[in-house]
C-alpha cells in the first residue's frame, strides 16, 4: 500500500470501528429494553419472568382474539384480519402521541391547526406565507401527513 494512502486508512478505520461498536452496543441495549418490557407485559404473577403458563395464557388469549368467528380455528383471513387491526391500532397510538398536544387522549381541532401551522412554518423556507413545490419537495410533503 502507497504510504500516503496509509494514514486516511488508519484514521478512517479509528473512527469506524468505535461508531461501529457503539451503534452494536445500543442496538443490543434495545433490545434488553424489549426483552424487559415483554416479561413485564406479560409476567402475571410478578417475579420477574415468564412461566410456562404465563406463556400460554398469552397464547390462548391471542388466539382468542384472532379467532373471530369462534370456530375454534382461525384462518388466514382472519389471520390478516387481526394483523392489519394490530398494525393500525400502532399507528393509530403513534398519530395520537403526535397529534394530542396536552396528553387527555383526545385531539381537539385546535391542537389538529396548531399542529398544521407549526408544519406549515417549518416548510416554508423563505418565510412568504406561501408553500412552493420546491418547498414541498424538499420537506418530503406527504398527502394527510400534517
Amino acid at each position: 500500500m502507497k504510504p500516503s494512502l496509509k494514514k486516511p486508512l488508519v484514521i478512517a478505520t479509528l473512527i469506524i470501528l468505535p461508531t461501529a461498536a457503539l451503534s452494536g452496543i445500543a442496538m443490543a441495549d434495545q433490545r434488553a429494553d424489549k426483552r424487559a418490557q415483554i416479561i413485564k407485559r406479560l409476567d402475571t404473577n410478578g417475579d420477574g419472568k415468564l412461566s410456562i403458563a404465563e406463556t400460554v395464557t398469552r397464547a390462548s388469549m391471542r388466539f382468542e382474539r384472532a379467532d373471530q368467528n369462534k370456530d375454534g380455528a382461525i384462518t388466514v383471513e382472519e389471520i390478516t384480519a387481526t394483523m392489519q387491526r394490530r398494525r393500525s391500532e400502532r399507528f393509530a397510538r403513534r398519530v395520537m402521541r403526535r397529534l394530542d398536544v396536552n396528553g387527555d387522549g383526545k385531539v381537539t381541532k385546535e391542537e389538529m391547526e396548531s399542529r398544521a401551522r407549526k408544519r406549515f412554518a417549518r416548510m416554508d423556507a423563505d418565510d412568504s406565507g406561501f408553500l412552493e413545490q420546491d418547498e414541498m419537495r424538499r420537506s418530503r410533503w406527504r398527502r394527510g401527513s400534517n
